[in-house]
């Protein structure tokens, strides 16, 4: 994962950005589910599952997230209603009226959804302190979503998160809060809003749009919502390009990163300095807009069919350096140095015919220039070329089970300066077994491992899922087992011994 000290040049130049902290852990090292995924995702459906993944399928390309549109998803309620038997049956239907006296009250439909996650976490090893060797975190999440018109529709997603060993991990803001307006032809979106432009499973090199929260999870972080505009155009499209759109994204608002805390068991370590997050380079004025353009559309040809994008972007990278700022007692802090880019790239996701049907090809790549903010006096990262490849298919063992197989390339190209070599996931093999059976307690069985091939750092986990029907069937039991050998190049830009053992309770509703 090519990382190296963050001594790989003098301390005497100050504030020189020496790494690029956890970059590619910031994209998320896990998949999100056993099936593939379609190109855009948006609301729950985007949040990276990491060593979290749930198994089962991802919605269609702009999905409205986890509930959908909130009128089709009532409909759906009273037919399942109407499909069940017995207590379930009774169930659905008080769901079902307590979403209709809803609508009577306001004369608009209504859905609401959310889930509480319990997690206890035991770490192997002890880091530096008594007390670093465990953690305990608590989670609601919550969703609504109002047809307001057939026209106009919202969406507010609160989020309330915090950590009983650490005081400064704690969330309590919606992850979205949007209102759309969808024509025939186009449609626009105000507000907070998170959404996914990844292709692949493990590193996404177009998914640019959100940042993450390094705190939380620096392993597999979940996204933070972005405030801004986005306007899509829709077109026809023909037999061979399908369901052409084009989006312009506007966010004029940069929030900055959040990193681990000192007393945070999951902190990076630079070698003999502390890392200082309220210190450093931030954009200023217009520096801090981001604005992209993302195109988007089918490809149906006679050897394959494709789901194909493309990205144009210039503003604020979520990954920043790290500048070092030398004491007057002669030590060392670290602060993120946040730089612009320019980033353009492209992906697909294909399924051939004929004798390779059974195969998902997928790709990104994305080319990266960097550019400074006025207040910045250190170097730069060179321009480099980020690359994520696989292929995956799924087997039906039997009737009663599923097994999923995904294989991926995760490189970089061109850069050849220190910074190249702190950047994750730029000479590693991803490699995912999914195996989910067809059983009323949705038993699930992951397996994953990340391998850099040239410093011999292995990431890996193992986590089983099961419905505790038992006790409520909307109650769910994960078991986690979390491995990682890091290489001595890596050390840096992981945190130190982060091998545990997790257990998650979640209640959906």
């Amino acid at each position: 994962m090519n990382t190296t000290s963050y001594f790989a040049s003098s301390s005497r130049r100050a504030r020189r950005p020496m790494a690029l902290l956890v970059a590619g852990v910031a994209g998320s090292w896990a998949a999100h589910a056993v099936a593939q995924p379609a190109p855009t995702c948006e609301g729950e459906a985007c949040e990276p599952a990491g060593v979290n993944a749930a198994a089962g399928a991802q919605p269609a390309p702009d999905a409205a997230g986890a509930l959908g549109d909130s009128s089709e998803a009532v409909v759906a309620l009273e037919a399942e209603a109407l499909a069940a038997e017995g207590p379930e049956a009774e169930a659905l239907v008080d769901r079902s009226n307590d979403v209709d006296a809803l609508g009577e009250l306001t004369g608009r439909r209504w859905t609401l959804k959310g889930k509480v996650t319990s997690q206890t976490t035991g770490y192997l090893v002890d880091r530096d302190a008594p007390g670093e060797g465990q953690g305990w975190i608590g989670e609601v999440r919550l969703e609504l979503n109002a047809q307001l018109s057939p026209e106009l529709s919202a969406r507010v997603r609160p989020w309330l998160l915090l950590d009983a060993f650490d005081p400064d991990v704690l969330r309590y803001e919606p992850l979205e809060a949007h209102l759309d307006y969808t024509a025939e032809r186009w449609d626009v979106r105000v507000g907070q809003f998170i959404e996914s432009w990844g292709i692949v499973d493990t590193v996404n090199p177009l998914d640019i749009l959100n940042r993450t929260d390094l705190a939380v999870d620096a392993l597999s972080p979940p996204r933070r919502g972005e405030a801004g505009v986005r306007v899509r155009a829709h077109g026809e499209g023909g037999d061979v390009v399908g369901q052409p759109s084009v989006g312009l994204y506007l966010m004029p608002l940069f929030r900055e990163t959040d990193f681990p805390s000192e007393g945070s068991r999951m902190r990076p370590r630079p070698p003999g300095g502390v890392l200082v997050p309220a210190k450093g380079v931030r954009p200023d004025g217009a520096e801090a807009l981001l604005a992209a353009i993302r195109a988007e559309h089918t490809l149906s040809t006679p050897w394959l069919n494709a789901d194909v994008q493309y990205i144009l972007a210039r503003g604020p990278s979520h990954a920043p350096a790290l500048g070092v700022l030398p004491q007057p007692d002669g030590s060392l802090q670290f602060a993120p140095d946040y730089f612009g880019t320019y980033t353009v790239g492209g992906g697909f996701r294909a399924v051939p015919n004929g004798r390779l049907s059974a195969l998902t090809f997928k790709a990104e790549v994305a080319y990266v220039r960097p550019y400074q903010f006025a207040a910045q006096s250190g170097g730069l990262p060179e321009d480099f070329l980020r690359l994520a490849a696989g292929v995956s298919r799924s087997f039906v063992l039997d009737s009663a089970a599923e097994l999923n197989v995904n294989l991926e390339v995760l490189g970089e190209l061109l850069a050849d300066d220190a910074l190249a070599k702190t950047r994750l996931f730029g000479n590693d093999v991803a490699v995912r077994l999914a195996w989910a059976a067809n059983d009323p307690a949705l038993t699930a069985l992951e397996v994953r491992a990340i391998v850099d091939w040239q410093d011999g750092t292995v990431l890996g986990n193992l986590v089983a899922r099961r419905q505790l029907l038992a006790l409520h069937q909307d109650l769910q039991l994960e078991l986690d087992a979390q491995f990682a050998h890091v290489g001595d190049d890596t050390a840096t830009a992981l945190p130190s011994n982060p091998t545990a053992l997790i257990g998650r309770l979640v209640f959906a509703f």
